[in-house]
Order: C-alpha cells, then structure tokens, then sequence
C-alpha cells in the first residue's frame, strides 16, 4: 500500500468516524423532546462539521499506523418518532353570572364662557308712511270769492284721535244781481280708543247764506237785501261707543244724535235719533242680530207737527257655509202719525238669503 492509498483509508476513516458521530448527534437533536427545534439543529450540524475538519487537518499523517477495515454494508437506523393525533377538545369556561349594578351620579361640568361674535341676520322694519296733521287750502277767484279751508288733526296715537275741519267760501256778488252767496262751516271730532270699546262725539255748525235774485229785476227792482236773503243755520252734536274687538261673542254699536235746523224765515226742525246694531253668536252657525232706533222730530212752519219713530229688527242668523246664510225675523214699527185710518204698530215678517 503506498502513500497515497493510505490517505485515501485514512480518509473514508475520518468520513465513517464523523458519520458515526453524527449518526449520534442526530439521536440528540431529532429525537430530542425539547432542547433544540428544526432551525437549530442545521446550524449546529454545519458547525459540527466545520470543526471536526478541522481537527483533522491538525492531526499528523505520521501518527496514523495500523489497519483500517471498510465496510461499504454499514445501514444506519433511525427511530420512529411518536406523534399524537388526537384533537384537543376546545373547553369553554362558564364564567358565573354576576349581577350589575349601577349607581347613578350626577355631574357638574363648569365651562368656561364661549366668546362668539354672531351677526345677527335681521329683517328691516318697513317705515310707517309720513303723516300730515294738518292741511290748509288757499283760494281767490272773480266776482271776489275768497276761499280757505283748513284740516288740523293729531297724527298716529293708540289712545285717541281728534281733530278740527273749517271752510269759507264766499262771492259778494255773480253774473246776476244779487247772486252773491257765503258758506261757512265748522266741525269737531275726536275718538277715544279703551282697551275693550271705542268712544266717540263730534259737534258740527254750518251757515249758509243765499239771496233769491230769481225774479225779474226791470219790473221789480229790489234794493232792500234782506227782503231777498235766506240764511239755512244747522246745529248738529252726536257722541257713541262699540265694541273694539269685533271678534267677541257680543258685538254692539250704538249712537245718539241732535241736530237743530233753522232760516232766516223762522222755520224750524229738530231731532233726536237714537241707533243701535247688534249681534251675539250663539254658536260657530247661529247668530242672534237686534236691530233698533228711535226717532223724536218736531217742525214748524206754518204749522207744527211732532213725530215718533220707533223700529226693531229681531232675527235669527244661521251660517250654512261661507257661500249661504239665511235669516229670518221680524221688523216692528211704531209711529204716531196723525193721518186717518193711520195704523200706530206695525209688524211684518223678515226673510233674508244671502
């Protein structure tokens, strides 16, 4: 056997002494239960290898004597691992039922102020139209005819309202002699609003003066004025109250009046009238409607004569819808009228459709 054949036993030497060595190592890493895994064992393998190279590259061919035998037979045995097939069975616990209990607590947050600076969209009130109180018209015209009229009235209140109206209008003379003429006027009013009704008066005077001219002037020249002249003098003064709200269950508008009527010929008339209207809803469909009024006259001329009125109107109102409404009632009169065979009452039935 030369020099080189022996290395060549004394490799396959190393090679079935590292493959016995790791035939016992892999009995460690393979079949161990819990030292090394998979990943571990490679790298421990590889550095096993490197280092028992190594240890026989460092051993001197000249300590090597004796015989090595070969056997190409050599089978190596592994074990069979054990392996557990059995499922684990999944145990859910039961946790114990634990009532809940609850506990209420009022809390108090204290927060700071929030400084904001919203612009406020807002809508701009219409402006009331501008009132006049008062108004004074001026005139002059031929046959020297002054004029003026005047209004003066207080503007926009919620409590009240009042005013006075005055007019002259005259010619001293026309186209026809002794046609000249005057009128003359003035008048007082006012209204006082409460919260439930509303009052009112006014008082009123009027003058008026005429010539009659409408004779004939050749043959009867007239020079003496008051001959011709008529002069119409009306007093009048009357006061009132209603209801303001006109929604209300009862309604009510009642008034008196005076007026006194007189001529430069001495002939007279006077009155006394009394009104009233009004109603009250019984319900949403019927309503109950009186209307009344009273009159007391007397006129002299050649004669006098005194008259009485006295009118009532009872009905009753039913609504059928906003398209239909019938009433029916009554309308009595009395008058004292002097004529023969003149009946005082009289009563005659009402029907309205409307």
């Amino acid at each position: 056997m030369n020099k080189d054949n022996f290395k060549f036993l004394i490799l396959n030497f190393k090679l079935k002494s590292m493959i016995n060595f790791l035939g016992g190592l892999s009995n460690v890493v393979f079949y161990s239960n819990s030292t090394f895994n998979i990943q571990h064992s490679k790298f421990f393998l590889t550095l096993v290898l490197i280092s028992y190279g190594t240890l026989t590259q460092a051993q001197d061919d000249s300590n090597l004597n004796g015989t090595l035998t070969i056997d190409k037979k050599a089978k190596i045995e592994l074990g069979t691992a054990n392996r557990n097939f059995e499922k684990i069975n999944n145990v859910q616990t039961v946790q114990p039922h634990k009532p809940l209990e609850y506990k209420a607590q009022d809390v108090e947050l204290v927060l700071p102020k929030l400084d904001t600076k919203v612009k406020v969209v807002t809508t701009k009130v219409p402006e009331l139209t501008k009132l006049y109180g008062d108004y004074v018209k001026v005139g002059f015209g031929n046959y020297t005819s002054p004029y003026l009229e005047a209004f003066v009235n207080n503007k926009r209140n919620e409590k009240f309202t009042h005013g006075v109206h005055f007019k002259h209008f005259s010619s001293k003379n026309g186209p026809v002699t002794n046609s000249g003429a005057s009128e003359n006027l003035l008048e007082v009013y006012g209204k006082r609003f409460t919260k439930k009704s509303i009052l009112r008066a006014n008082a009123g005077y009027q003058r008026n003066r005429y010539n009659f001219y409408g004779y004939n002037h050749v043959l009867q020249p007239s020079d003496d004025i008051d001959t011709i002249k008529q002069v119409f003098n009306n007093f009048s003064i009357s006061a009132g109250i209603e209801n303001r709200n006109k929604g209300d269950k009862f309604n009510y508008n009642t008034d008196i009046n005076y007026y006194n009527f007189s001529t430069y010929t001495k002939a007279k008339e006077s009155e006394v009238l009394w009104n009233l209207k009004s109603d009250y809803w019984l319900d949403e469909s019927k309503q109950i409607l009186l209307d009344a009024g009273l009159s007391v006259s007397k006129r002299t001329d050649s004669s006098t004569i005194n008259r009485t009125l006295f009118t009532a109107k009872p009905a009753l109102q039913y609504k059928f819808n906003d398209a239909f409404t019938l009433i029916g009632g009554l309308n009595f009169a009395y008058a004292n009228d002097t004529i023969k065979n003149y009946k005082q009452v009289h009563v005659y039935p009402r029907v309205n459709a409307e």
